[in-house]
């Protein structure tokens, strides 16, 4: 007899980032996490371009931002949706699907955007805009993954607020795994090799110079003004030391230039070292970047003490640098800093000390990245994208709506208030009858003392005590 081969589910996920040569943060994540989907699952993926990427085996679909007909076609027949909360608060009809949802929100970005924009009216958008995107994801997750347990305890006070730590999620799980659990940013699951062409096939770095690599952009809540000025300092023990800096424009169009960038090249002419020690290029395609991480000697990853970096995930380049076992050198403060401290896969460093930076580079072109490789072996499985993202892979074997989504929960949510309480909503029956109960009772004692039944009623009891009470205390006397 033969059995019936159950079809695969249908997912959609949706990228706000571009899908292409250049990948940023965010479309690496997406891009592989749909990798891992497409395994198993009939998977499409959405990105806001045409999308440019070769082979795979997901279905690909492009969107224009705003425009919901671009994006219909890819949701239609979905069983379950992955997106951020940007995706979201853009395409309202996305809060209207009724199916499960997954929120991807490995990134804080309501602490971020303080730093993206700049000035006062800038700020204030960026709040604007957080507050009304955190407002539409917070309504419509079913399941949200973040990046760390740091990052996790976070989130929960944010959902608290919004009202979904309540008696439904927590009746549903004491632990809320099944409303917000861990997705970190990964590695590929196959061991690292380079391929294409690194940054040691030009003429301005040879085959013997000390590779310093800062993977990545440089954004405002980033430090990369510490380690150029850490060079000179460097120089003096390691003069053939070379500071890269390969990733100083985004991808994506609509992510405005940030002054940090304009600053770090400022302050490397203004020291003699831009082009001579110092190098910058705009953006490395995805599929280069192994060969970048194979030339280098040493990376960099620093950063400033903010709430950002308190709650960020383990940012992807220093998953790039664990994968290609990489030693670094970081800012202490973040989930990254402590990763590299307690594995000794380089060194961490206070906040803005470019002597400290220098003497940690030091010590470790000194000794070779050789020496630290083993140091990796405890990390080598714990981050790769197949390992990471199992709870999702999880959930749309089984999916659910959360447990205040269900059942007689949104209606008994419906009624609390957090304002004026609202005549027009009735209460259920039973909670209707009580609350009139000990309404009725509230207005009956008032009125008895209004009246003063209440008094003589106190006066008669205590004659009543008092007669009760005197014949023992005689006789105790006596």
């Amino acid at each position: 007899m033969s059995h019936a081969i159950a079809p695969r589910r249908r997912i959609c996920m949706i990228s706000h980032e571009v899908i292409g040569e250049m990948l940023a943060g965010p479309g690496i994540r997406y891009l592989e996490l749909a990798r891992v989907l497409a395994e198993q699952f009939d998977l499409i993926l959405a990105a806001p371009n045409p999308p440019n990427v070769w082979n795979e085996s997901f279905a690909l679909h492009s969107y224009t931002h705003g425009i919901w007909p671009s994006l219909q076609g890819a949701v239609e027949g979905a069983e379950i949706l992955i997106a951020s909360g940007f995706s979201l608060y853009e395409f309202p009809a996305l809060q209207q699907l009724g199916i499960p949802t997954v929120i991807d929100i490995y990134d804080p970005f309501p602490l971020e955007s303080y730093h993206t924009f700049e000035g006062d009216e800038g700020k204030l958008k960026a709040y604007r805009n957080s507050t009304v995107v955190l407002d539409a994801l917070t309504r419509c997750g079913d399941l949200f993954l973040c990046a760390n347990e740091r990052q996790r305890d976070w989130w929960l006070g944010v959902l608290q607020g919004a009202g979904r730590v309540n008696p439904a999620t927590m009746n549903d799980d004491a632990t809320l795994r099944r409303l917000i659990d861990e997705l970190p940013y990964g590695f590929p699951s196959h061991p690292f090799a380079a391929q294409g062409r690194g940054p040691r096939t030009r003429p301005s770095i040879a085959p013997d110079d000390k590779l310093i690599l800062w993977g990545g952009g440089l954004w405002n809540w980033l430090d990369p003004l510490t380690v150029i000025r850490a060079m000179p300092q460097l120089l003096e023990s390691v003069p053939n030391a070379r500071l890269l800096f390969p990733g100083t424009r985004h991808p994506n169009p609509t992510v405005p230039p940030m002054a940090r960038t304009q600053e770090a090249f400022d302050l490397a002419e203004a020291l003699g070292l831009r082009d001579s020690h110092i190098f910058f290029e705009a953006w490395v395609p995805y599929d280069s970047w192994p060969a970048y991480l194979a030339d280098a000697d040493v990376a960099v990853s620093l950063h400033y003490n903010t709430l950002e970096t308190r709650f960020a995930a383990v940012r992807s380049r220093i998953l790039s640098y664990i994968w290609a076992r990489l030693p670094t050198v970081a800012t202490e403060g973040d989930v990254a800093s402590t990763l590299i401290a307690q594995h000794g896969i380089g060194e961490v460093v206070p906040e803005q000390d470019a002597h400290a930076v220098a003497t940690a580079l030091q010590r470790i072109l000194a000794q070779g990245k050789a020496t630290y490789a083993s140091h990796f072996d405890g990390l080598a499985q714990r981050y790769t994208w197949h390992r990471v993202a199992q709870p999702l892979v999880d959930f749309c074997h089984h999916p659910y709506r959360a447990a205040d989504k269900i059942g007689p929960w949104p209606a008994r949510f419906a009624t609390i208030a957090m304002g004026p309480a609202d005549a027009s909503t009735p209460l259920p029956s039973t909670e209707a009858d009580a609350l009139r109960a000990e309404l009725a009772a509230a207005h009956d004692l008032i009125e008895r003392y209004e009246s003063g039944r209440f008094m003589r009623l106190m006066k008669r009891l205590k004659r009543g005590l008092d007669r009760f009470v005197s014949p023992q205390t005689s006789d105790h006397h006596a």
